[in-house]
């Protein structure tokens, strides 16, 4: 979680806020967090969420956090990890899957080309609305 959040940046890492969002995430049948693990130890992750899209008039997945650890990177974890995202958004009958990348990580937005992934122009901006996250 730290090497995500750190690597994310632009909110910083709260370990306590990091596990309270994994807790929701987790055992809810329409979210799912996906990982990969080496040895005992998870080198890779990302959580899927559905929400209604009402640009495509149906259910969509929502990608976030996709994450490999630096030293596991190049040996095919984020196209597995993408590939798992894909299976459980079909099964559950999602129309797409979607994510935000920041623009300026030439390497990601490299990545996710190379997967299939179109990208599109939207910016999503963000404002918080008083609740804390582990509330």
């Amino acid at each position: 979680l730290k090497q995500l959040h750190t690597t994310v940046g632009d909110r910083g890492f709260d370990e306590r806020r990091q596990r309270a969002g994994l807790r929701r995430l987790i055992g809810r049948n329409y979210d799912a967090v996906l990982v990969v693990e080496w040895d005992g130890l998870v080198v890779g992750m990302c959580a899927v969420q559905t929400i209604v899209s009402m640009a495509e008039g149906a259910l969509v997945g929502l990608l976030q956090d996709l994450i490999v650890h630096a030293k596991f990177r190049g040996r095919g974890i984020g196209k597995a990890l993408l590939f798992a995202a894909g299976k459980w958004a079909f099964d559950r009958k999602l129309s797409s899957l979607q994510l935000l990348a920041d623009p300026l990580d030439d390497d990601a937005v490299a990545f996710f080309r190379s997967q299939g992934w179109q990208v599109t122009r939207p910016a999503w901006v963000r404002t918080a609305v008083g609740h804390n996250a582990s509330g």
